[in-house]
């Protein structure tokens, strides 16, 4: 079963404003295949998506194992070594540079998933392959290197979006987008009539629910194309 998902906290039908609306997308999951019984495999969500803990817990294989698509934020333009080129080393903690140097100082950034990585100014000035590297060498430092946790994880995203796959599940996203615009504007759903989140979210499935019935008695009730006459 394929799923797309919208950002606007779709998926409980109770999020608040300031909620984590990437997070509600797994929310969303675990209900669909709870109360179905479903096996979603494919999960369309749109940039909000793009968190590396989500899609990390979205596509683990011993987990929900759903392939997950998400459109990548956007790569600045950069002629020097990205932080793709640096890899860990098991032994220091750090990381070696395309030159075999290992990083020799590193700071943890606990809320941003990353840690930086430098390496001595030593090695940087004496290595032939600085101008790649950095581009510019600095006046007492080294080259420093952001890696984050996830970055395994966004990389997939990017490789995804250069794919036909994408192209073609991205196209269908805006459908299911178009009928959660129309229950939010045209049936009410920005505002709740009652007080409670069991009446709210009543209120919600019922504008869901007149929404497709709508959309079938237009399928149902659309002109069929006329037979081509045989010469």
């Amino acid at each position: 079963m394929t799923c797309s998902v919208q950002s606007d906290g779709a998926g409980k039908g109770q999020l608040p404003g300031n909620g984590d609306e990437a997070a509600d997308a797994l929310e969303l999951v675990r209900r669909e295949e709870a109360a179905h019984g479903n096996d979603i495999e494919a999960l369309s969500i749109d940039g909000i998506g793009y968190n590396g803990p989500v899609l990390r817990e979205l596509e683990d294989p011993d987990g929900l194992a759903i392939d997950t698509t998400v459109p990548p934020k956007p790569k600045p333009d950069s002629k020097t070594f990205g932080p793709e080129m640096f890899v860990h080393d098991p032994a220091t903690g750090g990381v070696v540079c395309p030159a075999g140097k290992v990083s020799c100082y590193r700071n943890r950034d606990r809320k941003g998933h990353a840690t930086t990585h430098r390496f001595a100014y030593a090695d940087c000035a004496a290595c032939g392959q600085w101008k790649d590297c950095m581009g510019k060498l600095p006046k007492s430092t080294g080259r420093a290197v952001n890696k984050n946790d996830y970055e395994v994880e966004y990389r997939r995203v990017h490789e995804k979006a250069a794919t036909e796959a994408y192209a073609q599940v991205r196209a269908e996203h805006p459908q299911v987008e178009r009928k959660l615009g129309e229950i939010m504007n045209r049936h009410n759903g920005r505002r709740a009539r009652y007080r409670g989140s069991g009446k709210v979210f009543i209120q919600e499935l019922m504008a869901c629910t007149a929404t497709n019935v709508k959309r079938i008695v237009k399928l149902v009730c659309a002109p069929q194309a006329a037979p081509a006459c045989k010469t």
